[in-house]
């Protein structure tokens, strides 16, 4: 079990020697922004459904139907922008102010 432990903490640490460091930090206020943005639209469409006269259920299945696809291809999108943003070298890239 302590090996299985061990083993990850070094395969983390040899990523985010190999990896930017500065591109997860940098993308988790958009990431989580987007989520929240998601989150509403989501919720709009629940309510809207509800607003017609639908039950809690039916608003809900109805909602994450007609907008799920949409909500999942949006993640998806970000997921492989920020994935490829963290496997190249720019953040790395240095700043000269003079």
């Amino acid at each position: 079990m302590h090996m299985k432990v061990l083993t990850k903490v070094i395969l983390m640490c040899l990523l985010l020697l190999y990896y930017s460091w500065l591109t997860p930090i940098l993308s988790f206020p958009i990431v989580v922004g987007l989520g929240l943005d998601y989150d509403m639209f989501l919720l709009s469409r629940i309510l809207a459904f509800r607003e017609m006269g639908f039950s809690d259920k039916a608003s809900v299945i109805l909602g994450l139907y007609k907008s799920g696809q949409t909500v999942l291809l949006g993640g998806l999108i970000v997921a492989i922008t920020f994935g490829g943003l963290m496997l190249s070298s720019l953040g790395k890239v240095e700043v000269n102010l003079h």
